[in-house]
């Protein structure tokens, strides 16, 4: 079992990420400035360059509210999106 404190810390690492449907998806802060999330919880399609790797620009907000834009990099064939 997780103590209370390690809990706390799992919850703060969880982000939102706000998809231009007004959905959202779930993310997880990882020391050292990294996210990830499954691909499926962003805006994608498999046409042109996002398919290919490129990126784009995801809005973010962290529990305590703070929103900001960030580059997000799919790998939609292992199901897996990043960002630096």
């Amino acid at each position: 079992m997780l103590t209370v404190a390690k809990q706390n810390e799992v919850v703060n690492a969880t982000v939102t990420i706000e998809t231009a449907d007004h959905g959202t998806g779930r993310a997880q802060l990882i020391p050292g400035g990294y996210l990830m999330t499954a691909a499926r919880c962003v805006d994608f399609d498999l046409d042109g360059g996002i398919a290919l790797g490129d990126r784009c620009l995801q809005f973010i907000q962290t529990p305590a509210g703070r929103r900001f834009g960030n580059l997000i990099y799919h790998t939609p064939r292992i199901d897996v999106s990043f960002s630096f």
